[in-house]
């Protein structure tokens, strides 16, 4: 008997200030609420 298989996917959106940090671009921010300069990371659990 095969155990069922979870899948989490979790989108994590930070602030940053300057534009120095790769991929920094205006977009919206989930935690934030609005359109920021900010990085999001999308990261899959299984």
């Amino acid at each position: 008997m095969a155990l069922p298989l979870i899948l989490l996917i979790d989108e994590t959106g930070d602030c940053k200030k300057g534009k120095s940090t790769d991929y920094v671009k205006r977009q919206y921010i989930g935690n934030v609420g609005k359109k920021e300069n900010g990085i999001v990371a999308v990261t899959a659990y299984g």
